[in-house]
C-alpha cells in the first residue's frame, strides 16, 4: 500500500484491464497483500477490519490518495490521514481504533500469504503479478503491454477475444508512449526510471 509502482498500476493501468477484460468475465482479478513497511501492514490490516466488500473500494482509495496520506510529517499525522481514509470507507473512529489494538491475527495472516509468495513464488518486490500460475511481470507493467499478454493468454486458451481498446491520440497528434494512459487521465507523479520497489527479507 505504500508502494508508488503499485499506485501508478490500480490507478492508470488497471481500470483499463477492468473495462476491457473483467467487466467482461474474461479475467478474474486477484488482489494479495504484501506489505513493504510497517505502514503497508497497519493499512492492510485496517483493510480486513472493514466488510468483504468494502476491502477493495478501501485499496482502491488508499492508492488513489497515496500522495496525500504518504507525505505526512510525523507519525500522529500519518495514522490520522489514515484513519480519515478508513471513515469514508465506513469505518467508525471507534472501530478504527480496535481494529488496530487489536489486529494481531490480521498481521499474522498477512505475513504468511506474503512469506508464501516469497517462498513459492520468488517474489522480491511489489508489485508482482502472475497470470494462470505464470509470471506477468515483476515491476511496474504499461498498458499496452499488459493488453498483448492477456491477450496471447486468452488465445492460447481459444477465448474470444474482446475489441481492441482505442489508443488515446494525444493532442499534438504524436504517437502515445507504451503505457501512455488516456486523455484525461493523470498517472501519479514519481521518477520514470524508479525502480520496483523491494521487498523486505521474510523471516
Amino acid at each position: 500500500m505504500t508502494c508508488p509502482h503499485c499506485a501508478r498500476f490500480n490507478n492508470t493501468v488497471l481500470p483499463q484491464i477492468q473495462k476491457t477484460y473483467i467487466d467482461k468475465g474474461l479475467v478474474r482479478y486477484v488482489f494479495r497483500e504484501f506489505p513493504i513497511d510497517q505502514v503497508a501492514m497497519t493499512i492492510s490490516v485496517i483493510g480486513r477490519c472493514l466488510d468483504h466488500d468494502a476491502y477493495l473500494p478501501f485499496v482502491d482509495l488508499m492508492y488513489q490518495t497515496q500522495m496525500t496520506w504518504g507525505n505526512a510529517s510525523d507519525e500522529d499525522e500519518l495514522q490520522a490521514s489514515i484513519k480519515e481514509m478508513a471513515r469514508r470507507a465506513g469505518m467508525t473512529g471507534e472501530q478504527f481504533d480496535k481494529c488496530l489494538a487489536g489486529g494481531q491475527k490480521q498481521a499474522s495472516d498477512i505475513a504468511k500469504v506474503a512469506q508464501k509468495g516469497a517462498l513459492d513464488y520468488c517474489v522480491g518486490g511489489t508489485p508482482a503479478m502472475f497470470m494462470n500460475g505464470k509470471v506477468f511481470s515483476q515491476g511496474e507493467l504499461p498498458w499496452a503491454e499488459a493488453d498483448l499478454k492477456i491477450r496471447a493468454e486468452l488465445t492460447r486458451l481459444g477465448k474470444k477475444l474482446p475489441p481492441a481498446a482505442p489508443a488515446a491520440a494525444p493532442a499534438n497528434g504524436a504517437t502515445p508512449a507504451a503505457g501512455t494512459p488516456p486523455a484525461g487521465e493523470t498517472p501519479a507523479p514519481a521518477p520514470a526510471e524508479a525502480p520496483a520497489t523491494p521487498a523486505p527479507t521474510p523471516h
